[in-house]
C-alpha cells in the first residue's frame, strides 16, 4: 500500500526537496507536505506523477555524472612525478594503472604519511593503496553513493576499459 510516509521516504532517498518535487509534479509544496504526512488523501493522478518522478530519478546512471578524463599514474612512476601531477590537476587521489589494469591508488595522505628524505625518487608502487572500486557505466547512481563516500572515488568501466571516475565532487552534479 502506498502511504504518504512511503512517498516521503522515496523522496528523501533521492535527496530531493519538497520544493523540487512539487515543481516537477505540478502541485504546491504545502500539498506535498500534507500528502507525505498523510493528512490528505491525494488524487491518484498525483500519486502516479510522484511515483513516476521517483522511478525516473532512480534511473540516473553513473555515465551522467562521471568525469571522463581519468588522470592516472603507473606503479613505476616516481612519487615526485605523481605529486606534481596531483598538484597540476588539483586532485587529491588518482588510480595507478599498469598496461590497462588497475593495480592501486595514490592519495595525498599516502604521500604525506610517508614523507622522508629521498621519497620523491621512489616509485609510487611502494606506497600505493588498494585500488578504487570499479563499476559499470550503466550502474544506477543511487547504488554508488555510499561506495564513493567510503572509497573517495569509484572508477567506471565499459567493456573492460576504464572510461571514467566518480568522486564526491561529481556527486554534487545531482543537485538540480
Amino acid at each position: 500500500m502506498i502511504t504518504g510516509y512511503l512517498l516521503l521516504d522515496k523522496r528523501k532517498q533521492l535527496c530531493l526537496s519538497q520544493l523540487e518535487v512539487s515543481k516537477k509534479v505540478g502541485i504546491s509544496q504545502a500539498h506535498l507536505s500534507k500528502i507525505e504526512s498523510s493528512k490528505v488523501d491525494p488524487r491518484l493522478s498525483s500519486v502516479n506523477k510522484l511515483l513516476n518522478l521517483y522511478d525516473n530519478s532512480t534511473k540516473k546512471t553513473v555515465a551522467l555524472i562521471m568525469g571522463s578524463s581519468v588522470i592516472s599514474a603507473r606503479s613505476f612512476d616516481s612519487i615526485r612525478s605523481v605529486a606534481k601531477t596531483m598538484r597540476l590537476h588539483n586532485i587529491s587521489q588518482l588510480p595507478i594503472i599498469d598496461s590497462g589494469i588497475v593495480v592501486g591508488k595514490a592519495c595525498e595522505e599516502d604521500i604525506v604519511l610517508n614523507l622522508r628524505n629521498g621519497l620523491g625518487k621512489k616509485s609510487v608502487g611502494k606506497i600505493m593503496g588498494h585500488p578504487f572500486p570499479i563499476v559499470h557505466v550503466d550502474e544506477p547512481v543511487k547504488k554508488i553513493k555510499d561506495l564513493v563516500m567510503n572509497s573517495k572515488a569509484v572508477l567506471v568501466s565499459r567493456r573492460g576499459s576504464i572510461v571514467g571516475i566518480v568522486t564526491k565532487y561529481d556527486l554534487l552534479k545531482l543537485v538540480e
